[in-house]
């Protein structure tokens, strides 16, 4: 399960899968549309887009915290597709474009789908040649589209009332207010 208090999901883990297994520094890969510099160096460049995604399950489920709070539970399984492009202007994306998928597919990678109880899909297509996007510079790029099931998970505290404050109505008056039971001067 992915919780939404260690703001990570399937898309961040991954990157995380391909930065370990391909032994990459941080700025090396990037998830799509933040901001970032393109490295101008002809070493290897990846980015993780997401494509889409499909829910295909959800329940919100009421329950208590270790302290005994009442919680709500907001649970939502996603399919989500992300696409991975590998790129670089030297011919380092051509000969480790295949690194990808055998990052996907390690022990290492089993081991966070497992921790994290999200998985990737096997992966269907190949790698699709993309180097004629590039225009006359003609640098290397490939891509992959990759599916993951996620189970997304977030807790949010529910409002407990224990105590109410009573007023008790006892006439009317003629103007349609209600008065006020007043004290007994005797009491």
């Amino acid at each position: 399960m992915i919780k939404d208090d260690e703001q990570k999901s399937a898309i961040t883990l991954i990157r995380e899968i391909i930065l370990s297994e391909m032994e990459l520094d941080e700025d090396r890969a990037i998830i799509y549309n933040q901001k970032f510099n393109i490295p101008t160096d002809d070493g290897i460049f990846i980015t993780l887009s997401m494509l889409g995604s499909k829910c295909f399950g959800n329940r919100n489920v009421q329950a208590e915290d270790t302290d005994g709070n009442p919680i709500e539970r907001q649970e939502v399984n996603i399919q989500e597709m992300i696409q991975i492009d590998i790129m670089s202007k030297s011919t380092a994306a051509l000969f480790r474009r295949w690194e990808v998928i055998a990052a996907l597919s390690s022990n290492h990678s089993q081991q966070v789908q497992e921790q994290n109880s999200f998985r990737i899909a096997p992966i269907p297509n190949g790698l699709a040649d993309l180097s004629h996007l590039e225009g006359a510079s003609r640098n290397y790029r490939f891509a992959i589209t990759i599916v993951t099931l996620a189970w997304y998970s977030k807790n949010k505290k529910i409002d407990f009332y224990d105590a109410f404050k009573l007023r008790v109505l006892t006439e009317e008056s003629d103007t349609g207010e209600i008065d006020q039971p007043q004290p007994d001067p005797e009491e």
